[in-house]
C-alpha cells in the first residue's frame, strides 16, 4: 500500500524545472508576481518593503512609565498566579518593543521595571503558617497532638 502511495504521489507531482542561476530564479519570480499581481501592484509592495515608514516613538514621561508600569502588572497578574522580578522584566521588554527609541530602551526598561515592582504595586508574599510543622502537630489549646 505505501508503495501504490509513493507511486501515485510522483506520478501527479509537476516535474521539477531545470537548475537557474541567482538572476534567472529572481526573473521567473518577477514574472509570476507581475502575472498575478500586475506591475504597479508588485512595484508598490517593493517600494513598500525597501522604504519602510518611520514610526513614532513615545517620549518617556513619569507617566508614561506609570500607565506601563499598571500595564504589565496586569498582563503578569492574569498570566501568573506568583511571579518574580525576572517575569516583570520580560513583560516589560514585550510592552516596550517598538514603542521607545533604541538609545532609550534601556533607561525606559529600567524605570518601567523599577516602578512596577514598586511596594504600592505590588503585595509581598507572606509566610504561609502552614509550612511550620510545628503547628500541624498542635491541637487549637497548643497542646502537642
Amino acid at each position: 500500500m505505501l508503495k501504490l502511495s509513493e507511486c501515485a504521489t510522483l506520478d501527479t507531482r509537476p516535474g521539477k524545472h531545470e537548475l537557474r542561476s541567482r538572476a534567472e530564479q529572481r526573473t521567473a519570480w518577477w514574472a509570476e508576481a507581475v502575472d498575478l499581481l500586475g506591475e504597479d501592484a508588485v512595484a508598490a509592495m517593493i517600494w513598500n518593503a525597501t522604504h519602510p515608514r518611520p514610526v513614532a516613538r513615545v517620549q518617556v514621561s513619569p507617566e508614561w512609565v506609570a500607565g506601563m508600569a499598571d500595564r504589565v502588572i496586569d498582563v503578569v497578574s492574569r498570566k501568573r498566579s506568583v511571579w518574580q522580578a525576572s517575569h516583570v522584566r520580560s513583560e516589560v521588554e514585550c510592552q516596550i518593543r517598538g514603542h521607545v527609541a533604541a538609545y532609550q530602551w534601556e533607561h525606559a526598561a529600567v524605570a518601567v521595571t523599577t516602578e512596577a515592582l514598586a511596594v504600592s504595586r505590588s503585595i509581598a508574599p507572606q509566610p504561609d503558617r502552614l509550612d511550620e510543622p510545628q503547628l500541624l502537630w498542635r491541637s487549637a489549646d497548643g497542646t502537642s497532638v
